[in-house]
């Protein structure tokens, strides 16, 4: 596949991605913290259903998956190196910091036992050993999160959702609107 396909082929799908069921409906990562007096803190959080939220993970996954041709860095990549209009390379460039920097920290620091869980290592975590590849040993490690911590992991993981959903369209939209103006220089 060449370059212009590949960004072809990545508008696609991120295209197919945003008509998803869970996408048109919306959803949000939403965590409210209770307190009462003589009573231990207890969470709510929104509520996402399993089985669409697990659909949409599968249009989600190529995108930040490295061995996949939509992975979002690589076609940001591509995107940095043809881009000829200094104006969409800025816009770009923070993009990407902003997206580099969502995989270190999220709404809040979590640590748990010590260890500093980002939202790029929970979203791992929570993919490969949860929802696809039934990795055992990632599993064995969401399995041993106290029950306390479970809701502060799976906001972060559904931020951390939320954000990428949100690059890998900025990123389909730039493609467009530089295929569009002619923006791009392929020699």
């Amino acid at each position: 596949m060449n370059k212009i396909e590949m960004l072809r082929y990545f508008s696609a799908r991120a295209d197919e991605m945003g008509k998803c069921r869970l996408l048109k409906r919306g959803f949000k990562a939403e965590l409210t913290l209770h307190f009462e007096i003589m009573k231990p803190p207890m969470f709510t959080e929104a509520v996402v259903d399993n089985d669409d939220f697990r659909s949409f993970l599968t249009y989600l996954r190529p995108f930040v998956s490295e061995d996949e041709p939509v992975y979002v860095n690589r076609i940001a990549n591509v995107c940095w190196k043809h881009l000829r209009d200094e104006k969409l390379k800025g816009f770009l460039k923070e993009a990407r910091r902003q997206w580099k920097e969502s995989l270190k920290s999220g709404p809040f620091k979590l640590k748990i036992s010590n260890q500093l869980w980002t939202p790029e290592h929970t979203t791992k975590l929570i993919i490969n050993g949860y929802y696809f590849h039934c990795d055992q040993e990632k599993r064995e490690i969401l399995e041993a999160i106290p029950e306390s911590a479970k809701p502060l992991i799976r906001h972060q993981f559904l931020d951390h959702v939320i954000v990428a959903v949100k690059y890998v369209m900025y990123v389909k939209n730039l493609i467009t609107v530089a295929f569009r103006d002619n923006h791009f220089v392929w020699s």
